[in-house]
């Protein structure tokens, strides 16, 4: 089930069994996620919101989902602590994540806007502290969007970086390194032969003086 609200509850916890959701731009005591719930910011795409609580734990495979905006705003989940459990034991073939998952999405207010580039506030704590090692980012492939945090490792950011327009690249990979990802590892070549990453919408040819 899922529930929605944007009010206040201050003197109970709250517990999100595997398969629930909460969509809230409220106050809470205390937030626990199971494997597979979702804390979603906010209720709405037309402005950013704040989720504030004194403590959150996201446990292995939950999803916390945040918008970021075209005026340069995100949602934010704003707690004393935030606790991320990474699962460090053999995991079912059925489980698969083994840390919490932070959902990006992007609310444009047109067609024709881009997000800007810059970092965004998506998370922050006043005790404790964040770490983007314990996160999978799952996020859209108009931009190449990493995580980062501050000095103090107490607030957490989307960094998102605008991608070049899908061309024609040449497969080259290396003799040390084969992988095809996106936007990261420069394994392919353009048309006068620069090194280059690959982003959705390119034409890859594989050519014989390929290296692997």
């Amino acid at each position: 089930g899922t529930l929605q609200t944007d009010a206040t509850l201050s003197a109970s916890p709250l517990w999100l069994n595997r398969h629930t959701s909460l969509v809230s731009g409220g106050s809470f005591n205390s937030i626990t996620a199971e494997y597979n719930a979702t804390i979603s910011v906010g209720t709405s795409s037309a402005e950013p919101a704040t989720l504030t609580a004194s403590n959150v734990t996201l446990n292995f495979g939950s999803r916390l989902a945040l918008q970021l905006f075209s005026n340069g705003k995100a949602d934010c989940l704003s707690a004393k602590s935030i606790n991320a459990v990474v699962n460090t034991a053999s995991i079912k073939d059925e489980l698969t994540y083994s840390k919490p998952i932070i959902d990006i999405s992007t609310a444009l207010l047109s067609d024709s806007e881009t997000l800007p580039e810059g970092k965004y506030l998506i998370a922050q704590c006043t005790e404790g502290s964040l770490s983007v090692d314990n996160f999978t980012l799952v996020a859209p492939q108009d931009y190449k969007i990493t995580l980062v945090t501050d000095d103090t490792n107490k607030k957490l950011y989307a960094n998102p970086e605008h991608l070049r327009d899908p061309q024609t690249i040449y497969w080259r990979g290396s003799a040390s390194s084969n992988v095809w990802d996106f936007n990261n590892t420069a394994n392919f070549v353009d048309q006068d032969g620069n090194p280059i990453g690959f982003v959705s919408g390119d034409n890859v040819i594989f050519a014989d003086n390929a290296v692997a």
